[in-house]
């Protein structure tokens, strides 16, 4: 119905397994939760997600630049770019190994 108010109760937080590539419920959920502004929040789970890969993980990279993005758009630039220079040293690193 128009006008409709809805209210989040419960939220999932799985990782799961699909074709050998990690499609991720939290990474997800922090776009959208980024997409509506709610951006400390989106950082949580961002973060919450980074916590559970292990450190060679190559999705890490993928994290560092959704958290660049999501501080950005906070307006938390400092961070963002500490967030980018995590993601880069990724890259550069997966280049030489």
């Amino acid at each position: 119905m128009i006008g409709s108010i809805f209210q989040l109760k419960h939220v999932l937080t799985h990782i799961k397994q699909q074709n050998g590539d990690e499609e991720t419920d939290l990474r997800i959920l922090a776009k959208i939760l980024s997409d509506m502004g709610k951006f400390e929040l989106a950082e949580i789970y961002l973060q919450c997600f980074l916590k559970q890969l292990p450190s060679n993980d190559s999705l890490r990279e993928d994290l560092y630049e959704d958290l660049a993005t999501v501080a950005s758009r906070r307006g938390n630039f400092d961070s963002s770019m500490e967030w980018h220079k995590q993601s880069i040293s990724i890259r550069l690193y997966s280049k030489f190994v």
